[in-house]
């Protein structure tokens, strides 16, 4: 019989394990840009291939959505602090 070697686990953290309150995101991120919490809100969730389900896939990995997020919400904050 072989052995059975365990090589990932895999969980989703996101609202599952944690509960993230988008809305005290973008109300505080709002606090160091331009925008309005709404519109920080529009640069994550709006467009056709919104910002949030590529990284929530994989397909863009949190330096890249952080960056994009600063860039695109005009937050004058480094990536460490946002």
């Amino acid at each position: 019989m072989g052995s059975n070697v365990i090589s990932a686990v895999l969980f989703d953290f996101g609202n599952v394990l944690y509960m993230f309150d988008y809305g005290r995101f973008f109300g505080a991120a709002a606090s160091y840009s331009p925008l309005s919490s709404v519109q920080i809100q529009q640069v994550v969730f709006g467009g056709t291939d919104p910002v949030a389900r590529r990284y929530e896939t994989g397909r863009m990995g949190s330096d890249e959505f952080l960056t994009l997020l600063q860039r695109e919400a005009r937050i004058d904050l480094p990536a460490d602090r946002l």
